[in-house]
Order: structure tokens, then sequence, then C-alpha cells
């Protein structure tokens, strides 16, 4: 007969283990790293350790800043913040309150994801720009970082040519959107000169 396999218990604390005793400093030692790990896990996944998203935009031009947030979400409150300054403040069923003049007029921030929108954009637009999300009933504010970077057009001398012989010169000062909607005129090619 064949006896029944033993079973060592390794596992087992104090004197039935056949393995030395951990100290109380390596315990202590393993549960902090643990908690360590998980601490920068969780600040990774909030977007606290992550590198700001680009977005670039063209002088005069529009630019979005998107956040992602779920139809499902309930906002208690965002607020944007531009590069010197707290620049808007959004709330569900409210108005945008935008507390930077020279951004009257020009900001926009969607209803459905509070992401924030500039027209008309300035070179005094470009750099950091930060959404503070405030869920109802959840005690962590999420916060999600954008760099924007703002290039103006260099246009030395365009002229346009019309292929049926035309010859059309634009006026110095064209915005990117007026040359762009010539362009897309039938019949129009570009040429330098």
């Amino acid at each position: 007969m064949v006896a029944p396999k033993s079973h060592t218990d390794d596992w087992a604390p104090g004197p039935f283990s056949s393995k030395p005793q951990r100290s109380q400093l390596q315990t202590f030692s393993s549960v902090l790293q643990t908690s360590l790990l998980f601490l920068l896990m969780g600040l990774r996944a909030s977007g606290k350790d992550s590198a700001p998203t680009v977005v670039s935009g063209i002088l005069g031009g529009s630019v979005t800043f998107p956040l992602n947030i779920s139809v499902d979400t309930e906002i208690e409150h965002v607020i944007w913040i531009g590069p010197k300054n707290a620049l808007a403040f959004a709330r569900p069923k409210e108005n945008v309150t935008v507390m930077v003049k020279s951004y009257l007029g020009r900001l926009d921030i969607t209803k459905w994801n509070y992401s924030l929108c500039i027209r008309n954009l300035t070179l005094n637009d470009a750099g950091s720009y930060k959404a503070q999300i405030n869920q109802r009933n959840f005690e962590v504010t999420t916060e999600e970082e954008f760099t924007l970077f703002v290039y103006a057009p260099f246009i030395e001398k365009l002229s346009v040519h019309v292929i049926e012989g035309d010859h059309r010169m634009l006026p110095e000062g064209s915005g990117l959107e007026f040359i762009i909607s010539t362009l897309a005129e039938p019949g129009v090619s570009v040429r330098e000169g």
C-alpha cells in the first residue's frame, strides 16, 4: 500500500516551517515596496505622471483641447487654466464663466465633454493648459495637461495662376483661410514668384 504523500509546511509561519523566518524589517520592506508600486501605478493612471498632450494651431485659426469624459460621468465642475491664469469655469446646465477678457468671444467649452475650444489664435495663446475635472461624489480632482504651439504661416509672396489665363495677386496680409478658399476654386494652381 502506498503511503499518503507528505506535504511540507514551508508555507506555515512559526515553528512548523522549515524555512527561516523573515524579520519584521524584511516584511515591512516588502509591504512598503508593494504600496509604493500601487501608488505610482495610481498616479500614472490618473494622468499625474504622464506628459502633457501636444496641440498645434495656426495663427488666426482654431484649436480644441479634447477631454475624454464619458456622457454618463456626473461632473460637478471643470476649471480650465491657461498659460498665466484661470481661464474658464464650467458647471453642468450653467453658462461658462470666462475669467480672462482677452478670451471673451474666442473661447467655448463643449457641453457634452467639457473640451476647450479657442478661436482666432494669437501667439500669446501658446503655452501650457490644464483642465481640473471634479466629479460629483468623487473626492479626487482629475487633471489633464496640454501644451499649445501656435505657428504663424510664413508666406513671403504667393502668386495664384488661374488656368483660364487670369493672374491674381493675393492682397498683402491675406489670411490663411482666404488663401485656402482661393486655392480651392476650380482651375487655380500655385506658382512661386
